[in-house]
């Protein structure tokens, strides 16, 4: 199967999938994907790997928890250091991907 034929089967399974069988799907594709290689900030969860990312995918760029990139995990980082890290609280859904 080429490539833009897969492309063009994972946009119709996106559209026909109910959003609970999507979750499904997404959780346990982040339970594979546990480790301690790379370490996520804002979700505080470890990973093996993380997902390749951008229009020339950048390797290892894409949380698969929260979907945050490089310039996220920096971003939290930072305003962690500046604010303290007990006035950044998460709130409502940061469903990146």
């Amino acid at each position: 199967m080429n490539k833009n034929a897969f492309e063009k089967m994972k946009n119709i399974l996106r559209q026909v999938l109910p959003r609970s069988v999507k979750d499904v799907i997404k959780k346990a594709r982040i339970l594979t994907l546990r480790g301690s290689r790379f370490y996520c900030p804002i979700c505080e969860r470890g990973f093996r790997k993380f997902y390749d990312f951008g229009v020339n995918p950048r390797p290892n760029a894409c949380c698969p928890g929260c979907g945050s990139v490089e310039r996220h995990r920096l971003l939290w980082i930072a305003l962690g250091d500046l604010l303290g890290k007990n006035l950044i609280q998460r709130g409502g859904a940061d469903y990146c991907m």
